[in-house]
């Protein structure tokens, strides 16, 4: 409970470019938990990584990193193979961002909708954000059991919802 409501979210809402609120998705909606409090963090979050350590240890932890990255340059791959995609950054670890390529000038706003269509869908559940100004699909691959092909089903439904909307559009 806090005294001042309107307060206590000035003080802790971020405005970083992958915590977009969205009008749709999953990120549509009201307040979110991370807006209510510093470093979108839950207490004694060390004491979970501790744990972790302890019970699967630091092998068998980098292996599931490294997997979750070999997905992520899998996706990568596949979105530079698609010319309806481009991808918008390299690859360093498990973030691939990219965008559908479109003609008109509300390319961000398509692509937006685009990641609403996806989640909405039940499919996958990328984000956005922004990248040298341009609105870009984030797709953060952080599950280990994340496999290639549920990346390629994310990149067919973005392509698929790409196309309807575009020739919605035409």
């Amino acid at each position: 409970m806090v005294r001042d409501a309107a307060l206590h979210l000035a003080t802790f809402a971020g405005d970083a470019a992958y915590l977009r609120h969205e009008e749709r998705g999953l990120g549509g909606g009201g307040i979110w938990p991370c807006d209510l409090g510093p470093d979108l963090s839950r207490g004694f979050r060390a004491l979970k990584v501790w744990m972790t350590l302890q019970v699967y240890g630091a092998d068998a932890i980098g292996a599931v990193v490294q997997q979750c990255c070999d997905v992520a340059r899998r996706l990568a791959a596949r979105v530079d193979r698609e010319p309806e995609l481009e991808r918008l950054a390299a690859v360093g670890l498990n973030i691939v961002c990219f965008r559908y390529v479109a003609e008109s000038a509300d390319a961000d706003r398509l692509n937006a909708a685009i990641v609403a269509d996806v989640q909405e869908a039940g499919i996958a559940a990328p984000s956005t954000t922004i990248i040298r100004g341009r609105l870009a699909i984030r797709a953060a691959i952080v599950n280990h059991r994340t496999e290639a092909f549920d990346v390629d089903r994310m990149v067919d439904a973005v392509l698929a919802a790409g196309r309807a909307r575009t020739a919605k559009a035409a």
